[in-house]
């Protein structure tokens, strides 16, 4: 997916994501392909986990200004290809959608 870094985007995880995160470090793995991603980049381990924020409820926005981080922008755009993460055009919906976070038992 090529994302657009002037426009806001709404960033969730999907639900089959599993989300491993730790204090320097995240990993993201996609439960029904298998596919996987780890970042110790810092801004991308603070956004996943404001993801996981109750106050989030599993979306947060990316605004333009973030998109133009090219580490962040990769980070997105490869959530997005291994069908762990899903971005949605603000423009398209401008209330912020909710969803829900599985729960690990």
């Amino acid at each position: 997916m090529d994302i657009d870094i002037s426009k806001n985007y709404w960033f969730s995880l999907k639900p089959h994501a599993y989300a491993s995160i730790g204090v320097s470090e995240i990993f993201l793995y996609n439960t029904l392909s298998g596919q996987y991603i780890n970042s110790e980049n810092p801004f991308i381990v603070s956004l996943i986990q404001s993801v996981h924020e109750n106050i989030n409820l599993g979306v947060v926005l990316l605004e333009d200004s973030l998109l133009k981080n090219n580490d962040i922008k990769y980070f997105i755009e490869k959530t997005c290809e291994y069908g762990i993460g899903e971005v949605i055009d603000v423009t398209k919906c401008k209330n912020k959608p909710i969803r829900l976070m599985p729960v690990l038992n």
